[in-house]
């Protein structure tokens, strides 16, 4: 099996997770995912927007 290797940013509101990331990111081997990104341009009226809204 398959492994990546993850790094977690957590912290209170406004200390620069996101900046962090978004610096991680740009290194070669890492990507960057805010996960409220991905929520907000989820579109609610596809069938995956749907299941999210079942939940």
């Amino acid at each position: 099996m398959d492994r990546y290797k993850t790094i977690l940013l957590f912290g209170a509101p406004g200390v620069g997770k996101g900046t962090q990331g978004k610096i991680l990111g740009h290194i070669p081997g890492f990507y960057h995912l805010a996960c409220g990104d991905v929520f907000r341009s989820l579109d609610m009226t596809s069938d995956l927007g749907k299941k999210f809204l079942e939940c």
